[in-house]
């Protein structure tokens, strides 16, 4: 937050068009969402945790202590927990938040982006819900690493432009993938307030992606 202001400040970012993003810092876009609503125009969380109790109990025996040393052992740090996990401070979420998650995920199971995405819905919060199949913590399968980027691009275009963007194939919603009914891709669809719905994107932009030949095998 003390980077974003600081630009601001500084004239060099427009305080009307700023976003937050992250991956491992999924969580903290969240927990900034909450925190500080309204200050962001959209939030784009990639594979964040939403319930730090749950995480605890469901993730992989690899990182089955890691939150002992980030937020403390339970039940100890139980007060703690609760404060930090954005599931239960959803109601607190304001803003536009766009999900990206993998369906074989161990790490950050899907668990945790369902509830997020639910408790969204809910509330009316304008969101996208997206779900890869085959595909862990990250993105690694070509046929996923362009439309993944894309509509990356495509929210934060979306939400910080007057300009639509997308949409792009490569994702499921998890609805649809289960069954039960029509999928949530609605780019950030206007909240059920009575105000009009924002637009559909309509077109594709091209996008620059990072170099990943080099990237690590998943585990």
């Amino acid at each position: 937050m003390g980077g974003a202001r600081a630009r601001v400040e500084r004239g060099l970012a427009d305080p009307r068009r700023l976003a937050i993003r992250g991956s491992a810092g999924g969580y903290t876009v969240l927990n900034a969402l909450i925190r500080y609503p309204g200050f962001f125009r959209a939030g784009i969380c990639l594979f964040g945790v939403t319930n730090l109790f749950t995480l605890a109990a469901e993730t992989h025996k690899f990182e089955a202590h890691y939150l002992d040393t980030l937020v403390g052992p339970l039940p100890e740090a139980a007060e703690r927990y609760r404060a930090w996990s954005p599931i239960l401070h959803a109601d607190r979420i304001p803003d536009p938040v766009a999900i990206f998650q993998g369906a074989e995920d161990r790490g950050v199971p899907p668990s945790q982006a369902e509830a997020r995405a639910d408790a969204l819905r809910r509330r009316g919060v304008p969101h996208l819900d997206r779900l890869y199949p085959g595909e862990g913590h990250g993105g690694r399968r070509p046929e996923t690493l362009t439309p993944f980027d894309q509509e990356v691009v495509g929210c934060s275009h979306e939400r910080t432009t007057d300009e639509p963007i997308g949409p792009f194939p490569g994702a499921v919603s998890p609805h649809r993938e289960r069954g039960k009914g029509t999928a949530r891709w609605a780019p950030f669809m206007a909240a059920p307030s009575g105000s009009p719905p924002s637009r559909l994107p309509c077109a594709r932009a091209p996008c620059r992606r990072m170099d990943r030949s080099r990237a690590s095998p998943a585990p």
